[in-house]
């Protein structure tokens, strides 16, 4: 199956960018990488770079794409990718408000002191009330959802799960060494 979108893991030295979503967009409020929707024809490596150009008010020379890294099936085929950027681009960021409320850069070395959590979603007492907040907009969501909370921003569900995949694949290129 063809992947419906994309997204970029964007490094710059020891961190990885994170955009929150605009509040006039779909998913409001909701911590995510770059990317989107792949369009009619278009490749995924074309609409990783167009959606990311778009949100951070990049160009395309200002970033190189690396081959996909990760492709993920939850609950849609998703193909992810991964570039290290340099400082003149970390400087020339500038995201799209319209898409893009804020975004921040979150450690590696954070990451890897704190383990992500993990919610039964059946326990709904028991769910951070951010995370019950944007279950309103996946009311079919089952199962166990992973977390981590970083700064008061809740980076949940599928961009939880992109970082954990991105982590292991680090610390198997660090065993590798």
């Amino acid at each position: 199956m063809r992947p419906l979108a994309a997204v970029l893991i964007m490094k710059y030295q020891d961190r990885l960018l994170l955009e929150v979503r605009a509040p006039n967009i779909s998913q409001p409020g909701e911590v995510c990488f770059p990317g989107g929707k792949v369009e009619a024809g278009e490749s995924t490596l074309a609409a990783v770079v167009r959606e990311s150009c778009e949100e951070l008010g990049l160009s395309p020379q200002d970033f190189e794409v690396k081959v996909p890294l990760i492709r993920l099936t939850h609950p849609r085929p998703i193909e992810v990718y991964f570039t290290e950027i340099s400082m003149v681009t970390y400087h020339k960021i500038n995201p799209a408000p319209a898409e893009v409320e804020e975004i921040f850069w979150l450690p590696l070395s954070w990451l890897k002191a704190h383990p992500v959590e993990i919610f039964d979603l059946a326990q709904t007492k028991n769910l951070p009330t951010t995370l019950q907040g944007y279950l309103k907009n996946y009311p079919l969501l089952s199962g166990y959802v992973k977390t981590w909370e970083y700064k008061g921003r809740l980076i949940w569900g599928l961009t939880a799960q992109i970082i954990q995949n991105f982590l292991r694949n680090e610390a198997i290129k660090y065993d590798k060494r």
